[in-house]
């Protein structure tokens, strides 16, 4: 998890886009759940608040 937290805030340092930074893990193979976590660890969200913005990313809409 650590490493999938590492690189969200890299990516979101570089950009500031959280959209971007979903695309990112999933591009590097972390799931939706994974996501999630990470959502919740860096931004303080409930798992819900999390959950929605995942699937109503870009990345997991499909």
């Amino acid at each position: 998890m650590e490493e999938a937290i590492a690189l969200f805030k890299k990516v979101y340092q570089q950009n500031g886009s959280t959209e971007v930074c979903i695309a990112e893990l999933k591009r590097m193979g972390f799931t939706q759940m994974d996501t999630i976590r990470v959502l919740m660890e860096v931004s303080s969200l409930s798992v819900v608040e999390a959950d929605e913005i995942v699937h109503k990313s870009l990345a997991w809409s499909n």
